[in-house]
């Protein structure tokens, strides 16, 4: 009977070099030289109306003091204003009544002298706001740091692939391809 044989042929240029692949991910510290907190002013009338000028009145006060020690307008945000019933509820049952009502306002302040957080805090206070909260320390430049992050995991990587290629018995004589993940590039906020 006849043989046929088949077979194909692979030119040596198809035949993928062989490749190691490795991750390295690195962090550089950096001092904060900012901060962001957040007051918020909340009151209470026996009309929406009443809860919401007395707030506003207070708000406009704490944005006046905050801007008296140094803080710019374009520093202060208000957000989330609200007003809200107050019930009181029967003992025995049956519907609640209206009270009163409560307005609530924040007022986001973006600091750029760190020192200052404690007397902004103190003004803030001094001048009616009810709370201060929310506060959050971060770097306004981080690129070089970025930057040097990103070279020392590229020297990691590299050295890794050179260990693994010499236990292999071989060497890394070219780079074929950098990744870079630029969502996990940025500050972590601790």
């Amino acid at each position: 009977a006849p043989l046929s044989a088949q077979g194909t042929a692979t030119p040596v240029s198809a035949i993928a070099p062989p490749r190691i692949i490795t991750t390295a991910t690195e962090e550089v510290e950096i001092a904060p030289d900012r901060a962001v907190l957040t007051f918020t002013v909340e009151t209470r009338g026996r009309t929406a109306a009443a809860a919401g000028t007395e707030n506003a009145r207070i708000q406009a006060a704490v944005l006046d003091t905050l801007r008296r020690v140094g803080i710019a307008s374009a520093q202060l945000k208000t957000q989330g204003v609200s007003i809200n019933p107050e019930y009181e509820y029967p003992r025995e049952g049956g519907r609640p009544t209206v009270v009163g009502y409560q307005a609530q306002n924040s007022i986001q302040v973006e600091v750029r002298q760190i020192a200052l957080i404690g007397t902004i805090i103190d003004a803030g206070l001094s001048r009616g706001a009810t709370n201060v909260g929310g506060l959050r320390f971060f770097a306004s430049s981080t690129e070089s740091a970025t930057r040097e992050a990103m070279r020392r995991a590229v020297q990691r990587a590299r050295a890794d692939a050179d260990v693994i290629a010499e236990a292999a018995g071989g060497r890394v004589t070219g780079l074929i391809e950098i990744v870079a993940n630029p969502g996990s590039v940025g500050p972590v906020q601790r």
